[in-house]
């Protein structure tokens, strides 16, 4: 009897847990801003974030750009070695 009270009690324990991480919270979610950001006039915001997602992607391009011709040459080695035809 013991048993089946325990039994029953993992069970429930369990379900809740599978319940919380299944749950997803409702309606938009909030744009996240630095606090720099935040503190500046509307007007301003604007324009800091423009300025801060140009330089997050000219990095992003500098990046690309800096490793992917040497990457395409170690696996172009990389294929010779093992005799793999490029076409």
């Amino acid at each position: 009897m013991d048993d089946m009270k325990v039994d029953e009690e993992k069970a429930k324990k369990q379900k809740d847990d599978t319940a919380d991480m299944n749950v997803e919270e409702d309606g938009d979610e909030e744009e996240e801003i630095p606090d720099c950001i935040k503190k500046l006039p509307e007007s301003e915001q604007q324009k800091a974030i423009i300025k801060m997602s140009l330089r997050i992607m000219a990095t992003g391009t500098l990046l690309v750009i800096l490793f992917s011709d040497p990457m395409v040459g170690i696996l172009s080695a990389f294929g010779t070695v093992i005799g793999v035809s490029p076409f």
